[in-house]
Formats: C-alpha cells, sequence, structure tokens
C-alpha cells in the first residue's frame, strides 16, 4: 500500500520508469454541430470559455479542438497535433517512440478492461451487500407475517386517504379498487 509520500505529482509511484504516465492527453473537444440552431450555437459560444475553464480545474488539457463534423475529429489528426505540442513541450519522453494510434488504441483497449474489472468488483460488491439486507431483512419479515396472521387482517384506510394517497406522487398506493358497501335503490 503506498502512502501519499510514496506518490509523484503524477499520481504514479516515485521512482518508478513508467513513461506510459506522459502518454495521458486530454484533449478539450468544443463540438458545434452543423444542424444546431444559430440561437443555440451562440449560447454555447458565449459559454465556451467557462466550459474550458471548469475542464481546467479538474485536469491539464493539452489540446483544445472546436469540430463542427466528423472530419474534424480524425484520431490521426489529433495525435499528430498531441505529438507535436508534446514534444515542443518536451515531454514526449522517448523520442524514438511518440504517440501512435496503434499505441492509443491498445492503451484504450487495456483501460477498457480495467474499467470492465472494476464495474464487474463494484457489482459482486453491491449484489453481496443486498444478499446480505435480504438475509438480514428476512427473519424480521417472517416474524412480522406470522403476527399478521395472528391479528384479524391489514387495517386499511378509509376511501378519502386511500383516494389522497392515489393522487399524491409520493403516496404509498400506486392504485384504489373502491366498492360500494351497500347496493343503492334496494331495501
Amino acid at each position: 500500500m503506498s502512502t501519499s509520500f510514496d506518490i509523484d505529482n503524477h499520481g504514479q509511484p516515485k521512482g518508478s520508469s513508467d513513461k506510459k504516465r506522459f502518454m495521458t492527453k486530454y484533449v478539450f473537444v468544443h463540438w458545434i454541430g452543423a444542424s444546431a440552431p444559430a440561437v443555440k450555437r451562440g449560447k454555447w459560444n458565449a459559454r465556451f470559455d467557462d466550459a474550458k475553464k471548469y475542464a481546467r480545474s479538474k485536469t491539464a488539457l493539452a489540446l483544445t479542438k472546436v469540430a463542427s463534423c466528423l472530419e474534424d475529429l480524425d484520431l490521426i489528426t489529433i495525435i499528430t497535433e498531441l505529438q507535436a505540442l508534446t514534444e515542443t513541450m518536451g515531454q514526449a519522453g522517448d523520442s524514438k517512440g511518440g504517440i501512435s494510434v496503434e499505441e492509443y488504441l491498445a492503451t484504450l483497449a487495456e483501460e477498457q478492461e480495467r474499467h470492465a474489472r472494476e464495474q464487474e468488483e463494484l457489482a459482486a460488491v453491491e449484489k453481496a451487500a443486498r444478499d446480505a439486507e435480504i438475509a438480514a431483512a428476512r427473519p424480521q419479515e417472517e416474524s412480522s407475517e406470522s403476527e399478521e396472521e395472528e391479528e384479524e387482517g391489514p387495517e386499511l384506510p378509509s376511501a378519502a386517504e386511500a383516494i389522497s394517497e392515489v393522487r399524491n406522487a409520493a403516496g404509498i398506493y400506486d392504485w384504489v379498487l373502491l366498492t360500494p358497501m351497500k347496493v343503492l335503490g334496494k331495501s
């Protein structure tokens, strides 16, 4: 287990020679679709700087792209621009390698597999917690059911209360069935 003293500013263990830490580059994409109405485009453009500032508060952006069609988001073009920027900034690490589309796709596949494993583990933990809750609730349900069987029956609300609960969006009843207590017109 590593402590905060064992981790460098990039979240990597100190002293590690992991060059992949320089592979994580964030691209901010400002999408302006061709079919977007002019008023919406104007609103989005007005908020562009705020959105970029917010993204920069969460992570370091390596590149900003303004795109209006899918061709503007060509992976090879973006990687070429990133490679030129990182070499200029002195972060390319190994000058012979750099960033390639194949390497990017392989890293992306690894990340997706890691994410899938984390989601499976999280689902297993949540399922175990639900199963534990269900197992803990079963003895209580069985004892409350036996108590209800001993009583005459469940106490039902009045018709006015039931209708009020059905009309309430957060009410405990979804529907109500009403029948007359006596038949009208017969004596």
